[in-house]
C-alpha cells in the first residue's frame, strides 16, 4: 500500500516501517514522511481497505452493459474475419482453376510456349501462396467468450477475495485499476475514493451506508472510523527502514 495511499493533510504517498511493541514484538505500520499524523499498523490499514473492497459491487445494469458492448464487438470482429476469409477463399478458388486452364493450354493445347508458360506459372503460384497464407492468418483463436465474461465479472463482484488470495504485484495491479488515483488515508480510514469506470455505478451492500461520490454521482463506501491502535506510541518508535513485505 506504500505510495498507493497518500496523507489526507499533505496528500504525500505514505511509506511503510517497523515498529517494535510492548512485548518485543516487531509490527509493519504506514506513516507520513512528513509526520503529519501518527504511525498505522499495516493490519488496520489493510483490513479497512478490504472492507472498502468488499463494499464496491457493480450495478447488474453496467455489468449488463458491459458484456453486451463486449459481445457485440467480438461477433463484429468475428463477421470481419469471416467476410476476409470468404474472399480470399474465392481468390484461391480462381488462382487454381488458372493454373489448371494455364497447364492445359501448354500440356494438352501447345497455344503457349515453355518460356511463357514457366513465367506464367510460377506467377499464379506466388500468388497462391500469398492468398493461402492470408486464409491461415485470417481466423480467431477458439477461445470461450462467455467463460471469459464470467470470469471478468466475478472479478469485479468479488474484488476483496482476489486482492487477498493474489500475488504482491497483482495486488498493485488490482488496486491501480480499481483505484487509478490511489486512496486517502486520515489516520481513522479512508477518505471517499474516485473508482474506475467499472463502478461508476454502485449497488449498495446490504447493511452498509454509501456516501455520494461529488463526481458524477458515483457513490462508495465511508469507512467506519477507529480510534488509533497505537495507543501511547509515537511516531519517533518507528524503525523507517525498507518496509519490506507492506
Amino acid at each position: 500500500m506504500r505510495r498507493f495511499v497518500r496523507c489526507a493533510r499533505c496528500g504525500k504517498p505514505t511509506a511503510g516501517g517497523w515498529a517494535r511493541g510492548r512485548w518485543g514484538n516487531r509490527y509493519a505500520y504506514y506513516y507520513c514522511r512528513q509526520k503529519c499524523s501518527g504511525v498505522t499498523r499495516k493490519a488496520k490499514l489493510e483490513e479497512q481497505f478490504v472492507g472498502l473492497l468488499r463494499q464496491l459491487v457493480p450495478s447488474p445494469e453496467w455489468l449488463e452493459l458491459l458484456k453486451q458492448t463486449i459481445l457485440s464487438i467480438w461477433h463484429d470482429e468475428l463477421g470481419q474475419v469471416s467476410d476476409v476469409r470468404e474472399n480470399v477463399q474465392k481468390r484461391i478458388t480462381q488462382t487454381r482453376a488458372r493454373l489448371r486452364r494455364l497447364d492445359e493450354a501448354f500440356l494438352y493445347e501447345s497455344s503457349v510456349d515453355r518460356a511463357t508458360y514457366e513465367e506464367q506459372r510460377d506467377k499464379l503460384r506466388e500468388e497462391l501462396t500469398l492468398a493461402e497464407l492470408r486464409l491461415s492468418e485470417a481466423r480467431v483463436e477458439q477461445f470461450d467468450i462467455d467463460s471469459a465474461l464470467a470470469k471478468a465479472i466475478s472479478v469485479l463482484n468479488n474484488a476483496s477475495t482476489l486482492w487477498i488470495d493474489t500475488s504482491l504485484d497483482d495486488r498493485l495491479r488490482l488496486q491501480e485499476v480499481l483505484f487509478p488515483q490511489g486512496l486517502v488515508w486520515d489516520g481513522a480510514g479512508f477518505q471517499t475514493p474516485a473508482t474506475c469506470l467499472s463502478f461508476y455505478h454502485l449497488c449498495p451492500v446490504e447493511g452498509s451506508r454509501l456516501a455520494a461520490h461529488p463526481i458524477d454521482g458515483v457513490q462508495t463506501p465511508p469507512i467506519s472510523s477507529a480510534s488509533n491502535e497505537l495507543g501511547s506510541e509515537s511516531r519517533n518508535e518507528v524503525n523507517v527502514g525498507t518496509g519490506t513485505g507492506i
